[in-house]
């Protein structure tokens, strides 16, 4: 233990690594932690210097009151703006031009100060001045079309959600606000999918915002929420980009969705090996899963694939992005194998994971190719009808129904080798939706109506103590490990 914390290794990691992150702790590990440190530092493991800097390296996480003020104050500024967006709309003929401008900047340049100086320079409500931020850019975007209205300037009004992201943008990388971002994200993905719905294309100057711009910002803010919210677009513009691609199959849009998921978790494992990014795999893993479990569970539906043949898939561009998903899976698997052989963990589990994500891809590859080739006669069915019973269709219903079970146990194993709560809270949720969904479906059918929610309400509440009790005893095993 000493020698791990020598002089000569801790100048050499003091000089590597001048910079630090905050480290948001529980308060009750957090004060373990920091009685650890002080040990260490009687010891005479670490010296003075080191300790002080662990000590402010982790600092407490947010209370449950702060979180409160931070929503109200964030809801505080929506209703706000709700409300001057409402009043100049009411009185805004009557008001001459050159005072409506003057009244636009106005409120914008009043929420952005008073927010700076509660929020940076006076420090003292810092919850508040975020919320008069949030506000200050509402009253931006409001101004946008405010403007282009009374100018009477030619343009697309989903081109006025990119001019307004494109002004959240600077303000929430000088402030380095989480906030700002995640709604500059957001404004970028309304920006897009209002965009397809009128031209009927997926824009790709998208990505390369979201990729060249949204990304390294939430790195460089150490924001986790706004990676998820990034994650979120990305999944819209994935979707929207598959609706045009596959001919408007919701079978296949569903099954590319799963490579894509494994794609978003193989980038999460890719993060593992670097000490400074493992906080944001974790991001990439859970949403991964999620992606996942959700495209499966929804092409595990038969009505799904009863009214999907009626479409006529392009083949040639669904096939390229699945090729070009297995291919990028493919890329980071290698360079994270190439990374854990550096690394000193040798449990093995992400070396499974990786195989299990192969494996998943060219199932669902598989089945994508099957979907490819079925084809039902439209004549004589309209859209949505009944139809004669389709081998086809049984055969990949079931398909996609095993295929879920296999991936809810894959994430079970990998949630109790990795200690990840989250994940198998994921697993146990995904489990029960599944059963509840395949009971509603056959027990409607099979039995007498007040039988079937009689029955289904005592299969709920015992299966939902079952659950609850095995959900404890793993995370009990977990603890032990």
């Amino acid at each position: 233990m000493r020698s791990a914390f020598s002089k000569k290794r801790q100048v050499t990691v003091m000089e590597a690594e001048p910079t630090k992150q905050e480290v948001r702790l529980s308060p009750r590990f957090l004060a373990w932690l920091r009685q650890q440190i002080d040990d260490w530092e009687r010891a005479g493991v670490v010296e003075g210097a080191v300790a002080e800097t662990l000590r402010s390296r982790y600092m407490p996480a947010e209370t449950g009151i702060n979180r409160l003020i931070g929503f109200v104050s964030l809801f505080g500024a929506i209703l706000v703006g709700v409300g001057l967006i409402l009043l100049m709309a009411a009185n805004w003929e009557e008001l001459p031009r050159a005072y409506r401008v003057s009244l636009i900047f106005g409120v914008v340049l009043s929420a952005y100060g008073g927010g700076y100086y509660l929020r940076y320079e006076r420090g003292a409500s810092p919850r508040v001045g975020e919320g008069l931020l949030f506000l200050g850019a509402l009253a931006y975007g409001a101004g946008i079309w405010l403007i282009a209205q009374m100018y009477h300037l030619p343009a697309d009004y989903y081109t006025g959600a990119l001019l307004w992201a494109l002004g959240v943008l600077p303000t929430a990388w000088v402030l380095k606000s989480p906030r700002l971002l995640a709604l500059a994200s957001l404004l970028l993905t309304l920006w897009m999918t209002w965009g397809a719905a009128v031209t009927q294309q997926a824009n790709c100057w998208y990505l390369v915002l979201m990729l060249g711009v949204i990304w390294p910002l939430c790195y460089r803010l150490a924001s986790r929420e706004c990676l998820a919210t990034g994650l979120l677009g990305l999944t819209v513009f994935v979707g929207l980009a598959l609706f045009k691609w596959t001919g408007e199959r919701p079978d296949l849009i569903a099954l590319l969705y799963v490579p894509f998921g494994a794609l978003v978790y193989a980038v999460g494992l890719a993060h593992a090996p670097v000490e400074r990014l493992g906080r944001y795999g974790l991001v990439y893993r859970g949403y991964g899963t999620v992606a996942i479990l959700a495209a499966t569970y929804f092409a595990s539906f038969r009505w799904l694939w009863e009214v999907s043949h009626y479409g006529v898939a392009k083949e040639p561009h669904a096939a390229a992005l699945i090729a070009l998903l297995v291919v990028v899976g493919l890329g980071l698997a290698v360079a994270h194998l190439w990374q854990r052989s550096r690394a000193s963990d040798e449990s093995g589990t992400s070396t499974w994971e990786i195989v299990g994500l192969g494996g998943l891809c060219g199932l669902t590859v598989a089945l994508f190719l099957i979907g490819l080739t079925v084809t039902v006669e439209r004549a004589g069915y309209p859209w949505g009808s009944p139809r004669p019973a389709d081998p086809w269709v049984l055969l990949m219903t079931i398909l996609c129904n095993v295929l879920l079970v296999a991936e809810i146990i894959g994430v079970v194993w990998v949630a109790l080798r990795n200690r990840q709560r989250g994940l198998l809270n994921v697993g146990v949720v995904f489990f029960a939706l599944q059963v509840v969904t395949r009971y509603f479906d056959f027990g409607w059918q099979l039995l007498d109506r007040s039988l079937f929610f009689i029955v289904g309400g005592l299969l709920l509440l015992g299966g939902g103590w079952l659950l609850e009790r095995q959900r404890r005893h793993l995370l009990h095993d977990m603890e032990v490990k």
